[in-house]
């Protein structure tokens, strides 16, 4: 499975005053880098100091002047300065033309896309039980939205909702079938089970559309896109805006004690080495404790994720205290749900296995052209799931089968990680290190951003370290 998702192409602009549109196309991160653009700022009789994007630096200070960097988080820098902070005046686009999986003018629903809606993102996406709410991390669909509290001037900000592109690629029709797939399975099933889907961004917004028929959807994005950030959050709020009719749905129909399927993103912990021309937008996964998991009647966990041999980092010190907990843990690879041999898209086997689909939803396309996935790949083998897993029986007849992909022996252990000691839960301390960015101040005056080490390439100047 690939790592960088095309976007489909909803709406062109070429007009100067939207060309920040383009960025959301995949492009951007299959041709040359970011277009590299200065320009020159007078400060004061004979100061000129050049806005260069490679290194995130907007503005040198004059020599005459007293600098000084202060390390910040990335996202309170964002929430201070804008979301596109230390990206000087560069646009977005590249040599390479866009990759397009599919030009539709249609979302999920099959209705146009409405920009005016993702207003209503927030909301849209939240989980349906009260009891949930305080696991739902709705940082980055709060992006959308948001004003900068303190431009620098120095970035020709557009407000994210301006600039949006839905996204709807081939790998996430996948992940919709298998989070449909899973969904199924919960029919009959008993209480007290929840989900943690932990896939790349975009994979796991529509695993959730899967699953969102029986299971209550928790988000867990916390950062904001950025034009040179780590994580490509950008897609993942494409995913989302390419759903959100169909969330507002499903939220609506859900009943409040469906279980709850937490919702990560796998691509907050990137690969960086404090590279000069990426902004370091990562951060930390944030589920709930063993505690919270228990007075929420949780006692069995499911991981779906693209590794189900052990959990992502940020996630040891959780689910080891899960488990001492007596909260019973297993995992999954998302592509152990696949296709049956020689079926196709809207076969009878969408009915047979998962119910039929009600009037409504077929009328707005959510099942136009499904593809029925299967536990195991044979929709015989389906309903083995919980049995194979240990976890009783199910409301269907099943054939069992032999197959590795059998992950019930999993147990987490514990193990020493960058994020050792950082907390479990919802309150989990960021490492000090990780999603930081360095605000550059000339004489009292936010000037740029920096990573460390790479002021010193902007050439003269004094700068001191702040904490």
């Amino acid at each position: 499975m690939t790592s960088v998702f095309p976007f489909v192409r909803v709406e062109h602009h070429t007009h100067a005053e939207i060309v920040g549109a383009r960025w959301w196309y995949e492009g951007m991160s299959a041709g040359d880098p970011v277009a590299r653009r200065s320009a020159l700022i007078a400060l004061g009789a004979f100061g000129a100091l050049a806005v260069g994007m490679g290194a995130c630096v907007a503005m040198a200070p004059s020599s005459s002047s007293t600098t000084s960097t202060t390390s910040r988080a990335s996202l309170e820098a964002q929430q201070e300065y804008g979301w596109n902070v230390g990206a000087g005046t560069a646009d977005f686009t590249t040599s390479t033309a866009p990759a397009v999986v599919e030009v539709t003018p249609n979302l999920a629903g099959g209705e146009p896309f409405d920009r005016a809606a993702l207003a209503r993102m927030v909301d849209e996406l939240a989980p349906t039980s009260l009891s949930l709410a305080p696991f739902y991390v709705a940082t980055l669909f709060q992006s959308l939205m948001a004003t900068p509290k303190n431009p620098t001037n120095l970035e020709p900000f557009k407000p994210l909702h301006e600039v949006l592109v839905p996204l709807f690629t081939a790998d996430m029709e996948k992940a919709f079938s298998r989070g449909r797939a899973m969904a199924s399975l919960f029919e009959g099933a008993p209480g007290g089970r929840a989900v943690i889907v932990d896939l790349p961004g975009p994979l796991a917004v529509a695993f959730a559309a899967g699953l969102a028929d029986r299971l209550d959807p928790v988000f867990g994005f916390d950062g904001w896109p950025h034009p040179q950030g780590v994580v490509p959050a950008h897609q993942t709020l494409g995913a989302a805006a390419y759903y959100q009719a169909l969330f507002a749905e499903r939220r609506r129909a859900r009943p409040s004690s469906a279980p709850p399927a937490f919702v990560l993103d796998r691509a907050r912990l990137a690969a960086y080495s404090d590279e000069s021309d990426r902004f370091d937008n990562r951060y930390m996964a944030k589920v709930p404790s063993a505690a919270q998991l228990g007075a929420l009647g949780v006692k069995q966990v499911l991981h779906v994720s693209q590794n189900p041999n052990e959990e992502a980092d940020d996630l040891n010190d959780d689910f080891v205290a899960y488990a001492s907990a007596g909260i019973e843990l297993r995992n999954i690879a998302d592509t152990d749900f696949s296709p049956e041999p020689g079926s196709s898209p809207g076969g009878s086997g969408a009915s047979d296995t998962y119910g039929p689909l009600d009037a409504g939803t077929r009328s707005k396309g959510y099942g136009y052209a499904y593809h029925p996935y299967y536990y195991g790949g044979y929709s015989a083998r389906h309903w083995y799931f919980w049995p194979h897993y240990g976890w009783g029986q199910p409301a269907r007849p099943y054939s069992t089968f032999t197959s590795p992909i059998l992950r019930g022996s999993y147990r987490p252990s514990y193990r020493t990680t960058p994020f050792t000691g950082s907390g479990t839960g919802m309150s989990k301390s960021r490492p000090p290190s990780y999603g930081s960015v360095g605000i550059v101040s000339s004489s009292g005056r936010t000037v740029g951003t920096t990573r460390s080490g790479s002021w010193g390439r902007t050439g003269s100047g004094s700068s001191s370290s702040g904490g």
